[in-house]
């Protein structure tokens, strides 16, 4: 459970860096909504083909 605090701890960390990248480049809800809307496709696509993977195992 400890290894599960760490791998969260350090994408909050990596996030915030990319999201003050875009802040600077974008404006700040720019960079927040472009933020948000890569981290929401890359967590469907997670979720969406791991389930598919998962079911090919089993």
């Amino acid at each position: 459970m400890p290894f599960l605090a760490l791998i969260g701890g350090s994408g909050l960390a990596i996030q915030s860096q990319i999201n003050a990248i875009f802040s600077k480049k974008f404006g700040v809800f720019e960079g927040a909504t472009i933020s948000f809307a890569v981290g929401a496709l890359a967590l469907f696509f997670l979720a969406f083909f791991g389930n598919i993977h998962r079911k090919q195992l089993s």
